[in-house]
């Protein structure tokens, strides 16, 4: 499980390594093609402060490159709001009282409908809760 990885890394450990990194090590990480965990350190790192602006441009640049001039979008399309778990943040929490619901096929499908078509091109993404769409489209 992920959480056993997790639970491998010494994050005291960590938090030292981001907070050792030298303008250097920004430097060396900026000029490189592709990173690694040390170099993402330095970009995370106090050092990388003055560079902010140097890895903006980056970004956009690897951006553009990558993506084009899109934007993507999920839509999450909710097919129930039943849980047993009780993040804080979630609005399903199952401590939150509410009526609980599952959708039906058709109600399902009947959700879907509503997303637009023409101009998104859309594929699903399976989650936990929820079966959110990725909603792309191409700027004019």
């Amino acid at each position: 499980m992920f959480s056993d990885e997790l639970e491998k890394i010494s994050w005291e450990e960590t938090t030292k390594a981001i907070y050792s990194k030298t303008d250097a090590d920004v430097r060396r990480a900026l000029s490189k093609e592709h990173c690694d965990v040390n170099d993402f350190m330095a970009l995370i790192s106090p050092a990388a402060a003055p560079y902010l602006e140097t890895m903006a441009r980056l970004s956009r640049k690897y951006t553009m490159e990558r993506f084009g001039k899109t934007i993507s979008m999920f839509v999450p399309l909710y097919i129930t709001n039943s849980c047993t778990n009780s993040c804080v943040y979630c609005g399903f929490n199952h401590n939150n009282p509410m009526k609980r619901t599952i959708l039906t096929e058709e109600e399902m499908v009947n959700e879907e409908r509503i997303l637009p078509k023409p101009e998104w091109t859309t594929s699903n993404v399976p989650s936990c809760w929820q079966s959110p769409t990725l909603l792309t489209f191409r700027l004019r």
